[in-house]
């Protein structure tokens, strides 16, 4: 008989730490993993261990700051340079943290993998592709649509038939897991202050202020540069304008910030560009003119539209009901009911 082994991804927080308690009741040998990207990080392996150790399970530790700066924090410093808005973990997940997890987990002769994430891993009819979470409000399908098949064949995700967080937390307390009343973690794991700027400017980032301009094109203030910026932003301008504004787009090449009121924010279709589809090579031709759900966001909720194709690796989402502050730089990830079809990096939005 195989050896039912596992090697889980243990972040120190409550969602692993119920992952390797139900993996461990399924019948699995659970082997934990941990890498870590940046001081903070670093700085967190005694829990990390302390955790392993109540779970009763071996740990494998390894630093994986030198990929990690050349696969993530190289594409986040240009994609802000460029006046667009990266979601690290989109490009994290599939280039560093299920690479590693894979690569450890053939170094000690484990077949399966595992993490905390809330997902479900089916195989479809053009092959394996992920489905969200029972509990919707706690789903993280769209920061995992990049995964390629190969590491899906290896996927365990204990957590994605959990009722919701409660339910995990309650796991976790009834084994005497300190982590049960942790807090959810909301941050950029390698800006732990969350002031994206500032490390910008300390990692060698260059800004420059430039104008603000309204919807017609005039100049109406000054900005401190647009690494400062993301489209919906309110706050955080650094001058008042009489009335609630927004930043409704960000020009590089003009170094301009345009500014508008709530409603200026209102796209009823978005593009995107480096598409990635389950099962695919670039966007899948039957899907041209599909009725989908799509998310522009990781915190929107699936919104109906029609999906169109506008070339081998790009498409649009036309919606029917117009959506907030679509973001180039964040991911349109597309859905037909539960299951996740693919997506891609937003370009571009209009009304």
């Amino acid at each position: 008989m195989t050896d039912p082994g596992v090697l889980l991804g243990l972040s120190g927080g409550v969602d692993s730490a119920a992952a390797a308690l139900l993996l461990k009741r399924q019948g699995y040998r659970v082997e934990g993993y941990c890498f870590h990207v940046c001081p903070s990080q670093a700085e967190r392996m005694p829990q990390v261990r302390a955790l392993a150790e109540a779970l009763e399970i071996p740990l494998h530790e390894e630093d994986a700051s030198s990929l990690f700066a050349e696969a993530v924090i190289s594409d986040f410093r240009a994609e802000y340079e460029a006046g667009r808005t990266p979601s690290p973990c989109v490009r994290c997940n599939p280039l560093v943290k299920f690479r590693l997890l894979a690569e450890a987990a053939d170094r000690l002769g484990i077949e399966k993998i595992a993490t905390g994430h809330y997902v479900n891993v089916f195989d479809g009819p053009d092959g394996l592709q992920l489905s969200r979470a029972l509990c919707t409000s706690k789903d993280q399908s769209y920061m995992l649509y990049r995964l390629p098949e190969e590491i899906l064949a290896r996927c365990v995700f204990p957590l994605g038939m959990q009722p919701g967080k409660d339910a995990v937390r309650r796991l976790a307390a009834e084994a005497g897991l300190p982590c049960a009343s942790q807090k959810d973690s909301q941050e950029i794991c390698f800006i732990p202050d969350g002031d994206y700027a500032s490390y910008l400017l300390r990692s060698g980032s260059k800004t420059e202020p430039g104008a603000f301009l309204d919807r017609n094109g005039q100049e109406i203030g000054r900005h401190q540069g647009i690494l400062h910026y993301t489209v919906g932003q309110r706050k955080g301008l650094g001058q008042t304008f009489g009335r609630p504004m927004f930043v409704t787009e960000i020009n590089a090449a003009e170094n301009s910030v345009t500014l508008g009121e709530d409603a200026d924010l209102l796209r009823g279709t978005v593009h995107a560009e480096q598409a990635f589809f389950f099962g695919k090579e670039g966007f899948p031709a039957e899907l041209d003119g599909q009725p989908v759900e799509a998310k522009i966001r990781y915190g929107a909720s699936p919104a109906p539209g029609t999906l169109y194709k506008t070339g081998k690796d790009s498409f649009f989402v036309r919606f029917d009901e117009a959506q907030r502050a679509p973001t180039p730089g964040q991911s349109l990830v597309i859905y037909w009911g539960e299951q996740l079809l693919g997506g891609g990096i937003i370009s571009g939005a209009e009304a």
